[in-house]
């Protein structure tokens, strides 16, 4: 199987109401696009914090009601690095 280029962000909610992010990038990408600084960079848009390697981090939010705004910022964000 031939893997292929990429980043991807998954946005989940937990028990306790609060949002966890994930971030994922591909090593032929990771010096282009820092998971660390993008999981950052989402969490601190609505108060929270994260970070991690540049090829996998994580982070959250204390209010899950900002999950769907955070993702559908990613795009942006993304194209803001470049």
């Amino acid at each position: 199987m031939n893997s292929r280029p990429g980043v991807i962000v998954l946005g989940a909610v937990a028990e306790d109401g609060k949002a966890m992010l994930i971030c994922s990038v591909t090593n032929d990408l990771t010096e282009r696009y820092n998971a660390g600084a993008i999981i950052r960079a989402l969490s601190a848009k609505v108060g929270g914090k994260g970070g991690g390697r540049p090829d996998m981090a994580q982070g959250g939010e204390p209010h899950a009601g900002k999950l769907v705004e955070t993702l559908e910022s990613v795009d942006e964000l993304l194209r803001s690095l470049d």
